[in-house]
């Protein structure tokens, strides 16, 4: 990449969110890297949430004349803007082997408000957020076809990526909680078997949720099996052995 480059911000754990720093010396507001651009006032991230309003009612059920409407999210919109390459240099510790990127947004609302960030040069891509993350996950999925032995699963499953794991729920969502029935969610996970050596499904382990609820939230409900159907499908490397 280069100046003068469009890119994304694709990993906001590179972003360096302090930019100026107030020194009593001087007592001015000085950069907290050696850029060359000067800087609008705010300019920050910080300065680029949207705000969600809702009327602020009274208990009659009328707007409130001092504070008519209030707060109830904040979201960052900073994190939809492409972004130009405006200054690349060194991370100033020397002990660092970082590029980094002094980016200015590009969106068309606002012109007069663009948005500054400094940002590792591995957090950013031409990619949209959305590209990025679909790309990165068909990586993961390539790097896991066929690897994972049955038995030699990792401890407590460390080292299996979550985003692998399928999972079932057990239809019947009555589960004893100490001496009565209540409503739990009974989950069981596994490996398809396209990540299995052997090319059959991996039972990983299951779990129960006492909340009241049992199969309420499931968003796919075409996840919610019959118990005898989830064992048939986690056991089917038992049925090839016999």
């Amino acid at each position: 990449m280069k100046v003068g480059d469009m890119v994304y911000v694709v990993d906001w754990g590179k972003h360096y969110s302090e930019m100026r720093r107030w020194n009593p010396a001087t007592e001015k507001r000085e950069y907290t890297f050696p850029i060359k651009t000067k800087l609008p006032d705010y300019c920050e991230t910080d300065f680029h949430w949207k705000q969600i309003t809702v009327p602020n009612l009274t208990l009659k059920g009328v707007p409130h004349k001092r504070n008519p409407t209030k707060v109830v999210d904040r979201i960052p919109v900073y994190k939809d803007y492409k972004y130009k390459i405006i200054e690349m240099f060194p991370h100033p510790d020397e002990t660092r082997d970082v590029t980094l990127l002094l980016l200015a947004s590009t969106h068309e609302k606002l012109k007069e408000l663009k948005c500054f960030a400094i940002v590792e040069l591995s957090g950013v891509s031409e990619l949209t957020p959305s590209q990025f993350a679909d790309t990165q996950f068909s990586a993961l999925i390539e790097a896991n076809l066929g690897k994972w032995d049955r038995d030699k699963l990792p401890e407590r499953r460390q080292g299996i990526p979550k985003e692998i794991i399928s999972r079932f729920y057990d239809e019947d969502d009555r589960v004893l909680f100490g001496s009565r029935y209540t409503k739990g969610r009974v989950e069981y996970e596994y490996l398809e078997g396209k990540f299995s050596t052997d090319g059959y499904p991996i039972y990983i382990g299951n779990s129960v949720l006492y909340d009241g609820k049992g199969n309420e939230d499931v968003k796919d409900k075409g996840l919610i099996r019959p118990f005898e159907f989830i064992k048939n499908y986690v056991e089917q490397h038992k049925k090839q052995q016999s």
